[in-house]
């Protein structure tokens, strides 16, 4: 069979590259005849978050890849569907989705193979239904996109179910992602944990691999590390699509000089021209979140960055006081009783008295 996978691959970074790397070598390795079409240019370098789009890879990239495609320039979408089709006889064409800014380029890719060769058959490989991070336009863009293919493969139940409310009608296959083997020869563990600098006393690893971005939950997972043992140890390893510097600056500010510098400096709460004192606080007025979180510390502790809508917070706990419980509840409550039956029966006796005095007439003697 002869196949056309128009999409990202190596020099350029990420999952999606390696994905297609990946399925290049097993589809010939299968007997097909795959030719790769790579963009000349993925995202607009001003909405690129991350230091840059392409790395050289580890694994061998797919041969004779040409890059015609352009994700901003429509004469590159029809281009490269004639250049897809200019040796004939193109069986499949393979379209990767995984990000609604690139929906608009690869419906045009679709749309042009659809119209010069009716009978190829236009395959979307859906990573995602809608962008991770995407808006409210996004389901707009892929339902577009999903109108051109013939067919779409999924690698997750979820995913299927988002594709059919956006394409009901669409064939769906799910499958599932496969694992890959074209990964260097794992090193021994004791030089690996040198080479990282992990403590010889750590007997959990936690890894967050992979670009860091705000839907992966890196700070879901740095808040879980107040629940974890003393034994665990942290790995981040990645790039920061975003800023990485704001956090560190509170930190650095609060361990250099104090809560109250950091609160004065960085906070936009009301409580920011306190230095950030919230005063006392019943535990039981707190939600189950922060309950948990605070419960663990101890005076003078930080908490981690909790994200919250609108930004971030770090708590620092002063001072901790407990309040003598009730032993007895229901001598507690008959005295709360009795005092108000007191207050009711004072005032009514004021009120009889009151009543009695304007009732009575003194005369002079």
């Amino acid at each position: 069979m002869k196949i056309a996978i128009a999409s990202t691959f190596h020099p350029y970074r990420g999952g999606i590259a390696q994905f297609n790397d990946a399925m290049t070598v097993a589809l010939r390795a299968d007997g097909h005849m795959v030719n790769c079409f790579n963009w000349s240019r993925q995202y607009p370098s001003i909405l690129f978050p991350g230091v840059a789009q392409t790395k050289t890879g580890t694994s061998t990239p797919p041969h004779s890849t040409s890059a015609p495609l352009d994700s901003i320039s429509q004469n590159s979408w029809r281009k490269t569907a004639k250049i897809i089709l200019c040796d004939g006889g193109v069986d499949v064409v393979i379209l990767p989705f995984w990000h609604s800014a690139l929906a608009p380029a690869l419906r045009g890719v679709a749309k042009s193979i659809k119209r010069l060769s009716p009978e190829t058959k236009v395959i979307a490989i859906m990573h995602n239904a809608t962008s991770h991070d995407g808006k409210a336009s996004d389901k707009w863009l892929t339902r577009r996109f999903l109108k051109r293919v013939d067919n779409a493969v999924t690698l997750s139940k979820s995913v299927t179910q988002d594709v059919i409310k956006l394409a009901p009608d669409l064939p769906i296959k799910t499958l599932f992602h496969p694992l890959y083997d074209d990964l260097p020869q794992k090193p021994e563990k004791k030089l690996a944990r040198e080479k990282l600098g992990i403590p010889v006393n750590a007997k959990n690893i936690v890894l967050f691999f992979g670009l860091i971005r705000p839907y992966k939950g890196l700070e879901v997972l740095l808040k879980a590390t107040n629940l974890l043992s003393e034994d665990t140890h942290l790995i981040i390893a990645g790039e920061c699509y975003g800023t990485w510097e704001k956090y560190e600056k509170i930190i650095k500010t609060i361990k250099e000089k104090s809560f109250n510098s950091a609160a004065l400096t960085y906070s936009t709460s009301d409580t920011s021209n306190t230095g950030g004192n919230l005063g006392w606080i019943d535990e039981n007025s707190l939600n189950k979140k922060l309950r948990e979180i605070l419960s663990s510390m101890k005076e003078n502790e930080f908490t981690e960055p909790i994200t919250i809508p609108g930004g971030f917070m770090i708590l620092n706990i002063r001072k901790i006081k407990e309040i003598e419980l009730i032993k007895n509840i229901d001598e507690e409550v008959n005295k709360v009783i009795n005092l108000q039956k007191n207050i009711q029966l004072n005032q009514f006796s004021k009120m009889y008295f009151n009543k009695i005095k304007k009732g009575i007439q003194i005369n002079e003697i």
